[in-house]
């Protein structure tokens, strides 16, 4: 049965060309998907772990397909098969790490290059399928049941209630929702319900008439209005005071608004979609929000969780936005060294996603070399980086005693397996790149 760490997309001329790899490489528990033309209609397949290049079909077209591959699986570094010297693939291509074997080549060198005995594949490990859809990456789990819900709620027209900690991705998943709508084809609008003060954010959700108010010199339609047949984002939904509350309420239940100073009705159909890092059934009980509009808005209940509660996909978002920042900067950066992955992996992340975001983009700023060192990782992410390690006495805490816990585990788990750290991952449900960190962290063997 086919390995799933082993699935490879190969890229070649034609399937005369795949003889000698795929008896090669399917005795080794690979499944190979051959691809013989970039403009085939139906979608690249998702559950891709490796890419191989025949370079068969001249150096002409190695950019276009390097770009291809790039675009669909933006992690995935290609192995190119060539016949041409190493240098000149380099400047052809314009990248610095590419990995390419020259022909005529052994078929230990192949298997080596492709399936190393010792690599782990932290950033896309085989129990947790990766998941790329515009804006949401992940190769967790966790993310995957959020993946899959979304799916399933985003054609209805029901409202949806994003809820977890502030830099999670709400608004990327709010986006992803109107994408896969049937609204797509319409306006998706925004409004951050913490950043104006009342009587501004009022103007701006219903909209006003000329002279409705001191300064109201032109009439203008409001988010509602101008998001009619689409989809509105409420932000920080918790902030909304109740009088704006009571307002919003109505124009869901009649699909229309009336603007301020005014008396006619203008069509509203919009889906809501909420969003609020604010435990909103609290603040229903202490009289700061509305009972009926916490149960309009709350039809679907999709929660995001942090950071660190997804760890799989530390090092996979840290790669992504790497990419990203070194082509908006110019910046030849060819990645992270190991402990800088070390400490991004064991670090809290209370900033979540977001924070991950900006440290990756100043390390993209003020590195002055081509691999990123952890000179460049601030005291403060260093320090609480220690200050959850097991090195730190914290007699009769929680934590302390959630880490000794998952310590036993561990070492129950390498016993089981007799030390074998890829059927312990497997065991204890986690990415053996986890499982390493975790073993180096509580001085395991």
């Amino acid at each position: 049965m086919p390995d799933p760490a082993k699935t490879i997309l190969l890229i070649t001329r034609n399937e005369n060309d795949n003889l000698f790899l795929r008896p090669l490489l399917e005795r080794e528990g690979a499944l190979l998907l051959p691809l013989y033309t970039l403009s085939d209609p139906s979608p690249p397949p998702r559950e891709i772990r490796h890419i191989i290049i025949d370079l068969n079909f001249g150096m002409e077209k190695l950019e276009t397909v390097l770009q291809w591959c790039h675009k669909h699986y933006p992690l995935l570094s290609p192995l190119i098969l060539s016949p041409f010297p190493q240098e000149a693939l380099k400047t052809v291509s314009r990248r610095s790490s590419l990995k390419i074997i020259k022909k005529p080549f052994s078929a230990e060198e192949l298997l080596t290059t492709l399936f190393p005995h010792d690599s782990l594949s932290s950033l896309n490990p085989p129990s947790s399928p990766l998941i790329r859809d515009g804006e949401f990456l992940s190769a967790s789990p966790k993310m995957e049941a959020v993946y899959e819900l979304v799916r399933q709620v985003a054609p209805t027209d029901a409202s949806v209630l994003l809820r977890g900690e502030t830099g999670t991705g709400k608004e990327i998943i709010a986006g992803l929702i109107h994408r896969l709508s049937r609204r797509k084809n319409e306006k998706m609008v925004t409004i951050n319900c913490a950043a104006l003060p009342e009587t501004l954010l009022e103007s701006e959700l219903f909209g006003y008439e000329k002279g409705a108010f001191s300064g109201a010199a032109t009439s203008k339609e409001g988010k509602f209005e101008y998001a009619h047949n689409g989809t509105l984002l409420l932000d920080e939904i918790g902030d909304m005071a109740l009088s704006l509350q009571a307002k919003v309420l109505r124009v869901l239940q009649e699909k229309a608004v009336e603007r301020l100073g005014g008396h006619q009705k203008r069509q509203a159909d919009v889906r809501v979609i909420s969003a609020t890092n604010q435990p909103l059934e609290e603040l229903m009980s202490r009289g700061l929000f509305r009972d009926d509009l916490y149960y309009r808005l709350n039809v679907i209940s999709v929660t995001l969780p942090p950071l660190r509660q997804r760890p799989e996909d530390i090092l996979l978002l840290s790669e992504h936005f790497l990419h990203i920042f070194k082509q908006k900067y110019a910046k030849e950066v060819e990645g992270f060294s190991h402990k800088v992955k070390d400490i991004l992996t064991e670090y809290f992340w209370p900033g979540n996603v977001r924070e991950l975001k900006n440290l990756i983009e100043s390390f993209v700023i003020l590195t002055k070399k081509h691999l990123i060192t952890d000179d460049l990782i601030p005291e403060s992410i260093k320090n609480k980086t220690q200050s959850h390690s097991p090195r730190v006495k914290r007699a009769d805490s929680p934590l302390r005693a959630l880490e000794e816990h998952e310590k036993e585990a561990i070492r129950k788990a390498l016993k089981t397996t007799r030390g074998n750290k890829k059927e312990a991952a497997r065991i204890l449900g986690i990415a053996r790149s986890t499982l390493y960190n975790k073993i180096k962290r509580y001085g395991l063997s």
